[in-house]
């Protein structure tokens, strides 16, 4: 199981390192926005905010066509892949826009962290501190880069997700690892479709045995 985790994880990693380093090429840093002093809100306010998010979610669009999972030779756990499409993203916007979510006034980096989304099904049992202690151990102390964990179980969905974001940079959107048990697949599929229809068109990028 772990190994397998690991392999996901890194390779997660190696992607998310060379996607951020073409987008400040493409930028060539002067048009970089920082994610964490702009707000939702902002985004409502500001045509040139709003086009930067759909610049940048196109084109981790564009990045993910090469991200080849069949290269994974994962053992006990199938993978897929999804970006968030743009009516999603839209959704979660005005979600997050509302008085429910402060007005829109929270960093947009806070709401959009699964623009690019991995999920890994893994045939073994496991609990949300397993996973914890592996990440804690394995990868704390990484250069550069920032994984948590979180337990997002709620509402019959049973699972633990992980962020990946950039050390001490607010320019890149965090990328989120889902970590499914093979036992909870079913229902959670199920869960998604009633609870996250945003969520539910997972690309068919997949590793099984």
């Amino acid at each position: 199981m772990y190994n397998d985790l690991g392999l996901v994880i890194d390779f997660i990693i190696k992607h998310y390192d060379c996607m951020c380093s073409e987008w400040i090429d493409k930028c060539n840093n002067t048009q970089m926005v920082n994610l964490k002093k702009k707000t939702i809100k902002s985004v409502f306010e500001n045509i040139d905010i709003n086009d930067y998010i759909f610049t940048y979610s196109n084109f981790v669009v564009s990045y993910s066509v090469n991200i080849d999972t069949d290269s994974l030779e994962l053992q006990k756990s199938k993978i897929h892949t999804r970006t968030k499409a743009r009516n999603s993203i839209e959704g979660k916007l005005k979600l997050y826009n509302s008085p429910e979510h402060h007005n829109g006034n929270i960093p947009i980096n806070k709401c959009m962290n699964d623009l690019l989304g991995f999920r890994i099904i893994i045939d073994d049992e496991f609990s949300f501190l397993d996973i914890k202690d592996f990440v804690e151990s394995n990868y704390s102390n990484l250069s550069g880069y920032k994984l948590k964990c979180i337990d997002s179980s709620k509402n019959g969905y049973f699972a633990i997700h992980i962020y990946f974001s950039k050390e001490g940079s607010n320019y890149f959107f965090p990328w989120e690892l889902q970590v499914w048990k093979k036992s909870d697949e079913v229902n959670n599929i199920s869960s998604h479709k009633k609870y996250k229809q945003d969520y539910t068109n997972w690309e068919q990028q997949t590793r099984e045995e």
